[in-house]
């Protein structure tokens, strides 16, 4: 579902879905470009599990142009999801139109009950639609 989000735009959607200590500046990044980039195509090549089946990295194949180039770019994007409280959060992106940048581990955010600061994107469950 995340890169059928991304596909159609729904950038909230698809940012719930990213590690929420980065959710918030991936959301702003899609908003950035909501104009200029196009998804054009997308496909899961490879998919390899490991943590006993609770983190998987994937191979995509991700096709899009950035206006104004009308240049139809080609590009295989590696990215690494983990299972967290029955949903699928992506956690690490390398490659792609948008940056994924996760934060260093940073304590000094965490409030004093240990929940770490807002950066929800609009909340995500395990749900399917």
């Amino acid at each position: 579902m995340f890169h059928h989000d991304l596909r159609w735009k729904y950038f909230k959607a698809a940012a719930a879905r990213v590690d929420p200590r980065s959710s918030r500046s991936f959301l702003d990044s899609l908003e950035d470009n909501e104009k200029d980039l196009n998804i054009t195509e997308w496909e899961i090549r490879d998919v390899t599990l490991s943590q006993g089946g609770k983190r998987a990295k994937i191979r995509v194949r991700l096709k899009y142009f950035k206006m104004p180039s009308t240049v139809l770019q080609d590009e295989t994007i590696e990215q690494v999801w983990e299972q967290k409280n029955d949903a699928w959060v992506l956690v690490e992106q390398t490659g792609g139109p948008i940056e994924i940048s996760m934060p260093q581990a940073d304590e000094s955010r965490a409030n004093p009950n240990g929940d770490t600061a807002d950066t929800d994107a609009g909340g995500v469950s395990g749900e399917k639609r």
